[in-house]
This record gives structure tokens, C-alpha cells and sequence, in this order.
């Protein structure tokens, strides 16, 4: 006789992957620096670059959402998804694993906003990165009093430029598009339960 005890014996050392198509604990994640962005907006200071940061990092953090794989083993849980930080590769991600997924984004995405999803992305790959540090990557500077005068001749620490507009149109557009999924998935859950309960 096969109990439950007996199927759980089983499953102790065994990886049991379940895939989502939108991952709750980083959309939760994600929604933390999308709303800590907005109220930096909200706030009225000038705070580009927390600002820029903070939402571009939203994006990344949103597009990570998708088609995440959890891999269970005993009691501990290793969630699976997209690396990397340029928004344009992480979407390219996106388009070669879930087409179908890409396409729906991209079409949804053209409808609400009249643009093009993957070339906004692309328009802000790397904005994160760009706008997080003082210096670039593998920078030179020895202090904070030092700038390379050939590529910023004034001292400005200017960044490469960002899209806002893009930029927030696909935060927003994220942050919606999953909130509408999560809740859809609710929606359908709840009504196959009710289905079946009858």
C-alpha cells in the first residue's frame, strides 16, 4: 500500500522544477523599485540618477518575471532566470525561449503606447548600469575629484543619454501587463475551483 508518507519519502532528494510564466516573488521585487522610482518623481527633487536607476532596474526586475523557472529540492527553492543587466539582450532572451510570450508583449506594448517594445528596450539597455556608479566601468578615476577632460571636458560626469519616455513607457507597460497576468491567473484559478467544486 502506497501512503502518502511513502510518496513523500520519494520526493526527499529529488529536483522538482515548476515553471512559471510570471514569477510572484520578483514581480514583488521588481514592483519595490518601480514604486520607490515613482515616489522619487513624486517627490519633486532632482534626483536623476536614483531616479533613472531605480526604474531602468524595474525593467530588468520586470522582464526577469517572465517564464522563471523554480527548482525545489527538499526545502529549499532555487529560482532560475534570465542574467545580465542590458534590457535589449534580456528581451532577446525572452523572444528565442517564448515566442509566443514576445509576441503578445510586443503587440500589446505597440497598442497601448504606439511603440516599438524591443527598440525602447534597446534605446535603454544599459541605463542601469550607466546611471548606478559615478565612474564607468573599469574607470580610471582616482577620486572623486578626478574626470577625464578629453570625453567630459567641463566636469559634468555626463552620463550617456537616457530615453525617459521610453524608459518609463516600458516600466509602466510591465508593471501593468504582469499585474493584469497575476491577476488573470487568480481570476481563472479561482473559477476552475469553483467549477470543479460544483
Amino acid at each position: 500500500m502506497n501512503t502518502n508518507n511513502d510518496n513523500e519519502k520519494q520526493m526527499i532528494g529529488e529536483k522538482i522544477p515548476v515553471k512559471d510564466l510570471v514569477n510572484y516573488l520578483m514581480f514583488l521585487h521588481a514592483k519595490e523599485f518601480y514604486d520607490a522610482a515613482l515616489l522619487i518623481k513624486e517627490s519633486k527633487k532632482e534626483l536623476p540618477r536614483p531616479y533613472y536607476s531605480f526604474m531602468a532596474f524595474s525593467v530588468e526586475s520586470f522582464l526577469k518575471c517572465f517564464a522563471v523557472t523554480t527548482i525545489w529540492q527538499d526545502d529549499t527553492r532555487n529560482v532560475n532566470h534570465r542574467m545580465g543587466h542590458e534590457l535589449d539582450k534580456i528581451f532577446g532572451q525572452i523572444i528565442k525561449r517564448e515566442p509566443k510570450l514576445a509576441t503578445f508583449l510586443e503587440s500589446r506594448y505597440e497598442s497601448q503606447y504606439g511603440g516599438n517594445l524591443k527598440e525602447d528596450l534597446q534605446k535603454n539597455a544599459n541605463v542601469f548600469v550607466d546611471q548606478r556608479y559615478l565612474v564607468p566601468t573599469g574607470g580610471n578615476v582616482i577620486s572623486g575629484l578626478q574626470f577625464d577632460y578629453e570625453l567630459d571636458p567641463f566636469g559634468l560626469n555626463i552620463k550617456p543619454s537616457v530615453h525617459i519616455r521610453e524608459l518609463e513607457n516600458t516600466a509602466e507597460f510591465l508593471h501593468n501587463t504582469i499585474q493584469y497576468l497575476l491577476n488573470e491567473y487568480v481570476f481563472m484559478s479561482n473559477k476552475n475551483k469553483s467549477t470543479t467544486s460544483n
